[in-house]
């Protein structure tokens, strides 16, 4: 109930922000915007801390995050909640 009622708010911050646009622009932003925040928030459902070598690799890849050489799985964890926040 309560991810529905943040749900609900989030999509009237993107309706307010998009509010000069036109309405195809606005309603396919809104979409986007809601398709974000919905990955978010199963990104965040997601135990970071117990994902390690190619499970993380894979997370990662579908952020488009490629792993450099050299990087850690904390620095990987980190760069990812990062990127997926915004």
């Amino acid at each position: 109930m309560l991810n529905k009622i943040k749900r609900y708010l989030y999509r009237i911050k993107l309706t307010w922000k998009l509010r000069k646009c036109t309405k195809p622009v606005r309603d396919f932003g809104i979409n986007m915007g809601l398709i974000h925040y919905d990955n978010y928030q199963e990104i965040k459902k997601l135990k970071f801390v117990q994902a390690d070598g190619v499970y993380l690799d894979n997370i990662a890849l579908m952020y488009g995050i490629p792993r450099a050489e050299g990087m850690t799985d904390a620095e990987l964890r980190k760069l990812i909640i990062e990127t997926v926040k915004g």
